[in-house]
């Protein structure tokens, strides 16, 4: 975004522009249509999503639907660094930036929304990754937004000790490996929601996932998971068992609360797996459908303690 569209947002005059870059912080932009050798800019976008080592500095990234679509998705892999936001184009109900500037003995300060990006038309990008490596490796206090993420040769969406995160409105089907693979996860600020409930251009009426290697994974670290929130995801999976299981949530190495509120995980191998090991996991069910699994709809493990 340059000077002129940012001070349009702000609505200041764009000669004050250049005070408010320290404000607004840094945002690289990603459209499959550019040309090559963009430097991220709004200018000139990176032209491929793949960044396996990441994009350094930056506190959004914006990934345009350019002409992106299931048989021609952007392939790759894109590492995150703390307190990145992850968006794609299309994106329904992103929360407004928080912005200010000072200019002078004149300042200005609101939430504001990008345009395209939090008010947008629920066409989302295509992202896969083209080999056995992930799409989106988390790091913390990530969100990721916004994107048909389908077919992709690993898992979809991974975090190896990670304190919170915000996973939401998001397409995660027909991945050769696990849809969500979050391991000894910590925090208190933990969500996701809005799982395969269809994209405009990637309808999902029965809310299939068909990940090869599960659903959706998530253990707690040593430290404990105190509030997962797990909200209208479908995890189901047709023929029946083709997805070993729709949601596991794991308490092995750290305790962990939840509360599950619409969540249907159908036809897959186990539906819901609970299971802990010296540690307190609880479950609150607030309208979760298990049914036609190849297994148990719902399979609890405790050791020592007990899973409620």
């Amino acid at each position: 975004m340059d000077d002129e569209e940012k001070a349009a947002l702000l609505e200041i005059e764009p000669s004050a522009a250049k005070w408010m870059r320290p404000f607004l912080g840094a945002e690289e932009f990603i459209n499959n249509t550019a040309a090559p050798g963009g430097d991220g800019s709004y200018e000139h976008p990176f032209d491929s999503f793949n960044h396996p080592n990441g994009i350094p500095n930056a506190d959004l990234i914006l990934v345009a639907r350019g002409d992106s679509t299931l048989a021609n998705p952007y392939v790759g892999t894109m590492k995150l660094f703390d307190n990145q936001r992850l968006i794609g184009e299309g994106s329904q109900g992103i929360a407004p930036l928080p912005l200010s500037a000072v200019y002078g003995n004149c300042s200005v300060a609101g939430n504001f929304a990008l345009p395209g990006y939090g008010n947008g038309d629920g066409n989302f990008p295509f992202v896969k990754s083209g080999s056995g490596g992930p799409i989106v490796t988390l790091a913390n206090n990530n969100e990721v937004t916004a994107f048909n993420f389908i077919g992709s040769g690993g898992d979809a969406i991974v975090g190896n000790g990670i304190h919170d995160f915000n996973l939401h409105n998001l397409e995660i089907s027909g991945n050769a490996g696990r849809g969500i693979a979050l391991t000894g996860a910590t925090g208190a600020s933990t969500v996701i929601s809005n799982i395969n409930l269809g994209s405009v251009n990637s309808p999902n009426p029965n809310g299939y996932g068909n990940n090869a290697g599960g659903g959706i994974f998530v253990s707690a670290g040593p430290s404990g998971l105190t509030n997962l929130k797990l909200t209208n995801v479908n995890m189901n999976s047709s023929p029946a068992g083709t997805q070993p299981f729709g949601v596991w949530l794991s308490g092995a190495q750290g305790s962990l609360t939840s509360t599950l509120t619409n969540v249907n995980v159908n036809g897959n191998g186990t539906g819901l797996k609970l299971d802990e090991t010296n540690h307190s996991l609880v479950a609150n069910l607030l309208g979760v459908s298990a049914n036609g699994n190849m297994n148990d709809g719902v399979d609890i493990t405790a050791q020592v303690r007990t899973a409620d």
